[in-house]
């Protein structure tokens, strides 16, 4: 039992470097996605910003020209400050960013590459989402396996109160050379013993290891609706940004036709300046919400794999060989 208690304790540490491993993955993949995140919705800005610079060149030429009066030039003005303002606020972001990614990871981002979609691996319902993550989630293998090393505890707290019977056997002979005879003698011994009492400790002993499993055991049950409740989240923020990516691409598209149309129906006269910039803030926004529900969706994704323990998998890594239980155990990879 002893021996038992301690597999189940080796493993149990093993899931644990396996529930680390899992977790570090998940805040290494958030910092390096909110890099890029920021990135994308600094070069955004840039293109508000140049969108809003070729207004008031254009602006500027018709009011020397006469064509405009003074004051709509100074409401582009007031919006050109804004928009410079918006890049100062991406580009701390970009470095807020960075520093956080800087602490997780230990240096500075280099050439980050924008990670392709993992939505094929993922599953298809969330009742099957759940399943997995029962199943495999290795903080909850790391529950069972304490509660299996309390339950081998109890055994050998148990065996204590039983008698104990220890039997020897004894033989021994003799063989003479000038004595044409042998002596032989056996002697057996079987002597129970029973610890009447010793100041309850072995009666405390065994109460205690019935508290300890009882104690792992809500462990793992409050560890099980944890890793339920988050998969859940985690599965309906994913479906959610899903709908949104798919929603907001119809967006992007649509006010992407309606500035390009202002623009052109200005050029001739038929709106004005503000309609135009207003249509093309509309769709800077427009990509600017994209680019956050896509990233939105992607680190959702990531949660979904990490629910169920699959996420060092899923981004091409390996755990560290202690987080393998036969490692763990026998200290060498089982071949």
């Amino acid at each position: 039992s002893e021996v038992e208690r301690s597999e189940a304790s080796v493993r149990s540490q093993a899931y644990l470097i396996q529930g680390t491993s899992e977790n570090l993955a998940l805040q290494a993949a958030r910092v390096y996605l909110n890099v890029l995140r920021n990135v994308e919705l600094h070069e955004l800005a840039k293109e508000n910003l140049a969108n809003h610079e070729r207004i008031h060149d254009q602006m500027k030429l018709r009011k020397q020209s006469g064509v405009d009066p003074g004051a709509d030039l100074d409401q582009v003005l007031g919006r050109l400050a804004l928009a410079q303002s918006n890049m100062v606020v991406t580009q701390t972001n970009i470095a807020d960013a960075k520093t956080d990614y800087q602490a997780l990871i230990g240096r500075l981002p280099e050439n980050l590459v924008k990670p392709s979609a993992v939505n094929a691996d993922l599953p298809t319902t969330m009742d099957e989402a759940e399943k997995l993550a029962v199943l495999h989630y290795p903080i909850l293998k790391s529950a069972r396996a304490d509660l299996e090393a309390r339950q081998k505890q109890h055994d050998t707290a148990r065996r204590i109160m039983y008698p104990k019977l220890d039997v020897a056997v004894d033989y021994k002979w003799l063989t003479d050379v000038d004595i044409p005879r042998r002596q032989e003698n056996l002697v057996a011994t079987a002597v129970l013993s029973f610890n009447v009492f010793n100041g309850l400790r072995n009666k405390a002993r065994y109460d205690e290891t019935l508290h300890l499993i009882s104690e792992a055991q809500e462990i793992m049950n409050s560890t099980q609706r944890q890793v339920v409740q988050s998969m859940r989240l985690s599965w309906e923020a994913y479906k959610t940004a899903q709908d949104r990516v798919a929603y907001l691409e119809e967006y992007v598209k649509a006010t992407g036709l309606t500035a390009e149309a202002f623009g052109k129906q200005w050029n001739i006269g038929r709106r004005t300046m503000f309609d135009v910039l207003d249509t093309q803030a509309e769709y800077i926004n427009a990509k600017s919400d994209l680019v956050k529900a896509q990233y939105e969706k992607l680190y959702a994704e990531y949660r979904v794999f990490n629910g169920m323990g699959h996420l060092v998998k899923a981004l091409g890594l390996q755990w560290p060989a202690e987080a393998n239980p036969e490692v763990a155990l026998t200290g060498a990879p089982q071949k």
